[in-house]
């Protein structure tokens, strides 16, 4: 939803705290998260309340220029109901007098689970920023270097949100199936307001783009060495981009897909092989298919 890239915003403002996990998956892995992961993947996956008595944690963290980080977090879980909620702050004065930033974040996790083969789980994560932007040096039509300058007028602003739920079902030990839902906000407006700085009045534009999207998936364990994953999904994306001459481009497109993975494991899965393929329609780009084969050992 960014042209560049929805997890630009996303990852820049995360807190590690609210994750158990951080795994980097390197080379293609269209096959099963699409053609935005050719070049790999990176697994986020949120930490989960554990049973008992909420758990609250405080962090404050401070440094140079009036430098500073806040978080908190409270967790827990009973009666198969588990949740986690952060919500941290950053803020900087930067170096100079008119080069601060400041930032809000917020993180969530919910879950339900009915016996041991349901699961209903929700997620978000949200945050919004404003940077102060410096004017770089620049020449004049009659050679006239301007120098670099602060401009209390020129900010950034910026907003993230991204939540998606998912319902899990298992129906014993070699099969499940599970349906996800998710959507992904982007708003950022450059603001640059005429002044003596700035004579111009026409500085600011502001960018718009979501994507929504509903994925079916089902894996199915043969045996001890095979594993079978098949889906299906159907993608929205939608963006707007308005400038100070009030032009405006509006572009949405829609995408649907197939996908599939085969692996064999072997050796108490440090032997692994993987064979896949994909299916995907694009409105604009019409239908492509792709494949993939990789192979791996795990030394230990």
């Amino acid at each position: 939803s960014d042209f560049q890239g929805s997890s630009h915003p996303f990852i820049g403002y995360l807190f590690t705290d609210n994750f158990e996990q951080i795994e980097v998956m390197r080379g293609a892995g269209s096959t099963l998260y699409g053609s935005e992961a050719i070049g790999g993947v990176i697994n986020l996956r949120m930490k989960q309340g554990k049973e008992g008595r909420p758990r609250v944690k405080a962090i404050y963290e401070g440094g140079s220029y009036h430098t500073h980080r806040q978080t908190y977090q409270v967790s827990g879980a009973r009666y198969g109901f588990d949740y986690l909620m952060s919500y941290g702050h950053v803020g900087t004065n930067g170096i100079r007098s008119v080069d601060g930033y400041g930032g809000h974040i917020f993180g969530g996790n919910w879950g339900y689970r009915l016996g041991d083969n349901l699961e209903v789980r929700f997620q978000m994560n949200a945050n919004g920023s404003e940077i102060d932007v410096n004017n770089s040096p620049r020449s004049l039509a009659n050679n006239v270097l301007i120098q670099d300058r602060t401009d209390p007028n020129h900010l950034r602003k910026a907003r993230f949100v991204h939540y998606n739920g998912s319902v899990k079902h298992r129906l014993g030990e070699r099969f499940e199936h599970a349906i996800r839902l998710g959507f992904a906000d982007t708003d950022r407006r450059f603001i640059n307001s005429p002044d003596e700085i700035n004579p111009r009045p026409f500085s600011d534009n502001q960018f718009d783009g979501n994507t929504a999207n509903i994925e079916y998936q089902t894996n199915l364990k043969l045996n001890e060495h095979l594993s079978i994953v098949n889906g299906i999904e159907h993608e929205r994306e939608r963006l707007t981009q308005i400038s100070s001459l009030e032009v405006k481009d509006r572009l949405e497109f829609y995408r649907f897909g197939w996908f599939n993975e085969n692996r064999l494991s072997f050796l108490e899965d440090t032997l692994n092989f993987a064979a896949g393929a994909r299916i995907t329609h694009h409105e604009k780009f019409h239908t492509h298919q792709s494949g993939e084969l990789s192979g791996s050992y795990l030394f230990r």
